[in-house]
């Protein structure tokens, strides 16, 4: 497993994100899956000193919540420090056979550690966590690509209704001073 520098998951089984531990020398990494709940510790990705691209995605949860894993929050992605391209399309997900919708974060606090990162794209990410974004110094490119807004027409399970996006979610763009491409597609 070690001359491994690429690795693609996509449709396979459920999988956690940490049980790819193994791929030490991984340079470039595509999952599109499933995750598989039931492990504690399924949404902590395992840091990898190499890798410099991460394309990632989750599917609508089906399994049963772990007791042990009280939230749905990848977490660990700041800790690949020579990351350069991030695309995450991680956040709402729906189950359109009984008409239920979910949502998938990511723990975006401490991206201003990725020094290297110069392209982010945040696909359906629960738009609360826009703001947790700060001081991207050497980001060139960033699409966030259609944010989620929890409605009260979303009839959010926990009676949760987010406020409209405002200029101050996207202060952190005063830092990316290497930005040549944004584009941020708001939902209708």
């Amino acid at each position: 497993f070690k001359k491994i520098k690429k690795f693609s998951l996509r449709s396979s089984p459920p999988c956690s994100l940490n049980s790819i531990s193994f791929l030490e020398n991984l340079e470039e990494l595509y999952f599109s899956n499933y995750i598989d709940q039931t492990d504690p510790d399924c949404w902590n990705l395992p840091i990898f000193n190499k890798l410099k691209k991460i394309n990632l995605s989750t599917y609508y949860p089906f399994m049963e919540q772990n007791p042990l894993t009280k939230s749905k929050t990848i977490k660990n992605i700041e800790k690949c420090k020579n990351l350069e391209d991030v695309n995450l399309n991680i956040g709402v997900t729906y189950n359109y056979d009984d008409s239920r919708w979910n949502t998938t974060d990511v723990d975006l606090t401490k991206f201003n550690e990725l020094k290297r990162l110069k392209n982010l794209e945040l696909r359906s990410i629960d738009q609360t966590l826009i703001k947790n974004l700060s001081k991207l110094e050497n980001l060139e490119e960033l699409e966030i690509i259609n944010p989620y807004m929890i409605t009260e027409d979303s009839n959010s399970d926990d009676g949760t209704i987010h406020e409209p996006l405002t200029e101050d979610d996207f202060k952190f763009l005063n830092s990316a001073k290497k930005l040549k491409k944004l584009r941020i597609y708001f939902p209708r």
